[in-house]
């Protein structure tokens, strides 16, 4: 299978359990608009944010080091479910740690309060933790079929407890906990029989010492860049509960949620993407290859974000109920930082494929400094504004750090000119929406200038479509 017919072929399954899930789950936003208030969505977010905080700290990122050693243990032939192995070692170990912290703190606290927030940090965490390290396993090992069904699995069966306790229960928040640890589960449950995981765990096939070190040597510096870009994606979150409020936060939250389309496009190419980046990093055309590639990812992430921001009011007054609606004004610019974040992802893979992680961690180091101090500086002043042109301007520092660095370790120009370009246009498309009530051609005419600055990428583009088009008549022929 040659190179591109195999990308093609893993963005289609990444669509399958990437978009659609999301797509599915987009529509639940009515609901929870309308069955919770901005406090409980707000208090939901920030246990999640703090879920997120200490994954990467806790199982020390490990889950990036079982991706790369997992696929270079199988290009040479080794026994390559060692390093899931050494993976789930760490993770039950940090369970334990965890639980000697939290179990007597809820008992002792003796609140219902604490029991389900704590209950929940606790429960989320175990299942986020091990479903990180199974993902990468699967991925490593290019099961992409599994990847793809387990998705769909967490995603319905989270779409469907949602409904049933929220709607039909009035469970409200508890609910919406549950709700996410149910579908976290059974996607856990599953993966863990598909791949034998009680085998493997008691296989004598273990990794040397010397490559448990590697592995660290290489994870170790991935956990200041996880909390760097946590400090980028969700520290904000904290600063708006504590100094505006959990029930603004939940605005911010559901502001978000337009920009998880963009999240979404950016899963289904970008995991696709980072398998052909590892497999075709050593090759002697990377140079272009990975120009190509990047090209046409930037062209489609911001064309993406242009027509969303296009249609943002108009999704708003489907999606956002009562208090909630509001949100609207936030969701443009937090497009924009989610194409920033989906482009520096696609740099990451990079170098993550060049095992050049402490360059990662510097770049997100920087960005998540300038984003902490504008939230101290912007958010008390500006509101919930404020939060969110530091976080734009952090996720900017970040990718045109890495742009640029780009140039001077890998030789690879993917130009910062362009890609400035496109933002600005971006950033004066967000202006106009929120300026100007009918300016809908204006942001047209921006659409059509972002396809001018991509021309090649879009040829590339057709190309691809049209060969995959010829290949499908030939076959029915």
């Amino acid at each position: 299978m040659n190179r591109t017919k195999k990308l093609l072929k893993n963005i289609i399954l990444f669509a399958i359990g990437s978009f659609a899930p999301k797509f599915l789950s987009f529509f639940l936003v009515p609901v929870y608009t309308k069955f919770l208030s901005t406090e409980a969505y707000g208090v939901s977010d920030l246990l999640n944010t703090i879920c997120s905080l200490m994954l990467p700290v806790l199982t020390l990122d490990i889950s990036d080091s079982i991706l790369i050693y997992t696929i270079e243990r199988k290009s040479y032939g080794k026994e390559k479910s060692a390093p899931l192995r050494y993976g789930l070692q760490i993770v039950l170990k940090s369970l334990v740690f965890l639980g000697v912290i939290f179990i007597p703190i809820i008992i002792l606290g003796n609140n219902l309060t604490l029991l389900l927030y704590g209950g929940y940090i606790f429960s989320q965490y175990c299942i986020s933790a091990i479903y990180s390290v199974f993902i990468a396993y699967l991925r490593g090992t290019d099961d992409i079929e599994t990847v793809v069904f387990a998705g769909v699995i967490n995603s319905f069966v989270t779409i469907i407890s949602s409904i049933f306790f929220i709607v039909f229960l009035g469970f409200g928040l508890s609910g919406l906990l549950l709700a996410n640890i149910f579908g976290g589960i059974i996607a856990d449950f599953f993966i863990a029989i598909k791949i034998k995981v009680f085998k493997i765990y008691t296989s004598k096939n273990s990794l040397l010492k010397d490559e448990k070190e590697q592995m660290l040597r290489y994870s170790i510096p991935l956990i200041f860049s996880g909390l760097a870009w946590w400090i980028n994606t969700s520290s904000d979150r904290l600063f708006v509960s504590v100094l505006i409020g959990t029930e603004i936060n939940g605005i911010y939250a559901i502001a978000n949620k337009i920009p998880t389309i963009i999240n979404a496009l950016h899963n289904i190419i970008c995991q696709a993407m980072q398998l052909s980046v590892f497999t075709e990093i050593r090759s002697t055309d990377r140079e272009r290859y990975l120009t190509r590639l990047y090209d046409m990812y930037s062209f489609s992430m911001n064309a993406a974000c242009s027509i969303l921001i296009l249609l943002d009011k108009i999704l708003a007054k489907f999606l956002f109920r009562g208090e909630f609606y509001v949100a609207w004004k936030y969701s443009p610019a937090l497009l924009i930082a989610a194409v920033m974040y989906s482009v520096t992802g696609y740099l990451t893979t990079i170098y993550a494929a060049e095992k050049k992680t402490k360059l990662i961690t510097k770049a997100t180091i920087v960005g998540a400094g300038i984003n902490f101090i504008l939230n101290m500086l912007l958010i008390p002043k500006f509101g919930l504004y404020g939060a969110i042109v530091a976080t734009v301007i952090g996720y900017a520092v970040i990718c045109f750090s890495m742009l640029w660095k780009a140039k001077s370790t890998f030789s690879i120009n993917f130009g910062i000119g362009k890609s400035l370009g496109a933002y600005l246009l971006l950033v004066f498309q967000w202006i106009l929406i929120l300026f100007y009530e009918y300016s809908y051609g204006f942001q047209i005419i921006i659409l059509l200038f972002l396809c001018m600055f991509y021309k090649k990428a879009i040829i590339d583009l057709m190309e691809i479509i049209k060969s995959i088009i010829i290949k499908i008549l030939k076959k029915k022929l």
